[in-house]
C-alpha cells in the first residue's frame, strides 16, 4: 500500500473483514439476521451524525464565524461519510428506495441547481415562507430541481460551486444580517438539516430491532431465498450499476460531493461498505456473511475470489490520485484515467461474481436494476 495514503483511508481499510478461526456452519437465517442488525447499525449511526450536523449547523447560524462555519462543514464530512456507508443496503427492496414514499431521492440527489435554491431563498412573493414542507413538494431532481437533501447542506455551506484546488468556501457572512437574504439563507439551511435527520430517523426505525411492524421484522419472516436475494442485489447494485456506471465515470461538475470535494473518500465508503456486508460485519465483530453462506455450501474458492475482489475494489480507489475530479477528467491514459479505470472495471467483475454467488446459493434473478441509479 502507498504510504501517501491518507489515515483516513489506512482507517477504513483497517475496517476490512479480517479472516478469523472458523465457526459454526452459517445458515441463511443467521445471515438474514445478521443483516438485519447490520442495517440497523449503519442506519443509526448515519441518524446519530445528521443529529451532529444539525447540532453544528444551529450553532453556525447562532453565530455566523469562520470557525463555526468550518465545524458545520466538518459535521457535514463526518455525516454524510456516515450515510455512504449504509449504501450497500441500497436497491434491495429496503423503505429508503420505496417507490411510494422512499426518501432517498431527498436525501442523496445531485447535482444542485443554485437557480432553484437560489430562487426559494430570495423570491418572498411566489415563497412567502420557508417550510420542510414546501422543500419537500419543490423537490424534483428528475427536473434538476434539487431542493434538499445532504447537497443542498453542502451547497449551502461549501459555496456554489466546485473549486479544482479543494473545497468550496461559502462566505460565512452571507448567513448574517449584513447580507440581504442572510436571514432566508439560514432559515432554508436549518430547515433542509432538520428534514435530513426527520428522514434518517424513519429509516432507522424501519430497521429497529423489536418492531412487530417495520421492513427489519418483514426481513427476518420472509422467504430465505427472497432475502438473500435483496442482500445480494444491493451489493450488486451498488458496484456495478452505481459506482462503476453512474458514479465513477461523471464529470467533475456532476461527481457526488463534487463541491465538498469528498468523492473519492465517498465512493471508497461504498466499497467499504459492500465487504462489510459481504462478511457480515467488520473487526471483531464479524460474521456470519454471504462469505460464510458460500463456505457451508462448498463454495469456498468462490467466497474467498469474492473477498479478495472486493478488497481489490477498495485497493483500487485508493490508489485513484487525489482530488477525485480531476481524475475523473483526466486524459485517457494518463495515470489519473487509469487508475480510474482499473477500479471501475474491478467492480464490474464484483457485480458479475456477486450474480455468480447467488446462482450458486441457489438465488435467481439478481440482474442490477436497467435504470441508472445514483
Amino acid at each position: 500500500m502507498p504510504r501517501s495514503l491518507c489515515p483516513l483511508i489506512l482507517l477504513l481499510l483497517a475496517l476490512l473483514p479480517a479472516a478469523l478461526p472458523a465457526q459454526d456452519p452459517a445458515t441463511a437465517h443467521r445471515v438474514i439476521a445478521r443483516y438485519a442488525a447490520l442495517g440497523f447499525e449503519h442506519y443509526e449511526r448515519a441518524t446519530e451524525k445528521a443529529e451532529d450536523l444539525e447540532r453544528a449547523v444551529e450553532t453556525f447560524l447562532l453565530d455566523p464565524s469562520a470557525v463555526s462555519e468550518t465545524r458545520a462543514r466538518e459535521a457535514w464530512t463526518e455525516a454524510f461519510r456516515a450515510y455512504c456507508a449504509t449504501e450497500a443496503f441500497r436497491f434491495s427492496g429496503n423503505p429508503i428506495d420505496a417507490a411510494a414514499n422512499g426518501p432517498e431521492p431527498m436525501l442523496n440527489a445531485w447535482p444542485v441547481n443554485g437557480k432553484v435554491v437560489e430562487t426559494i431563498v430570495v423570491d418572498t412573493r411566489r415563497f412567502p415562507e420557508l417550510t420542510t414542507e414546501l422543500l419537500q413538494k419543490a423537490h424534483a431532481p428528475a427536473k434538476a430541481q434539487v431542493t434538499t437533501g445532504f447537497h443542498v447542506i453542502e451547497y449551502f455551506l461549501f459555496g456554489p460551486r466546485p473549486n479544482a484546488e479543494g473545497p468550496g468556501a461559502e462566505p460565512f457572512a452571507d448567513f448574517t444580517r449584513a447580507s440581504p437574504s442572510g436571514p432566508r439563507r439560514a432559515a432554508y439551511l436549518r430547515l433542509a438539516a432538520e428534514l435530513l435527520v426527520d428522514q434518517l430517523r424513519y429509516v432507522t426505525d424501519q430497521w429497529r430491532p423489536g418492531s412487530q411492524d417495520n421492513y427489519a421484522t418483514a426481513l427476518l419472516r420472509m422467504e430465505e431465498p427472497e432475502a438473500l436475494r435483496r442482500i445480494l442485489l444491493g451489493m450488486a447494485a451498488l458496484s456495478g450499476t452505481a459506482l462503476a456506471e453512474d458514479r465513477l465515470p461523471s464529470q467533475p461538475a456532476a461527481l457526488m460531493s463534487a463541491i465538498a470535494d469528498t468523492s473519492g473518500r465517498d465512493f471508497l465508503t461504498n466499497a467499504v461498505g459492500v465487504h462489510i456486508v459481504y462478511r457480515g460485519g467488520f473487526d471483531e465483530e464479524i460474521g456470519p456473511g454471504i462469505y460464510d453462506l458460500l463456505v457451508a455450501a462448498g463454495e469456498g474458492g468462490l467466497a474467498e475470489k469474492l473477498d479478495a475482489r472486493m478488497q481489490r475494489s477498495v485497493a483500487l480507489l485508493a490508489r485513484i490520485p487525489k482530488p477525485y475530479s480531476a481524475a475523473a477528467s483526466a486524459e485517457p491514459g494518463s495515470p489519473g484515467a487509469e487508475a480510474n479505470q482499473a477500479a471501475i472495471a474491478n467492480l464490474k467483475a464484483q457485480a458479475i461474481e456477486l450474480a455468480e454467488a447467488g446462482q450458486r446459493l441457489g438465488v435467481e434473478n439478481l440482474a442490477a436494476p436497467a435504470e441508472s441509479v445514483q
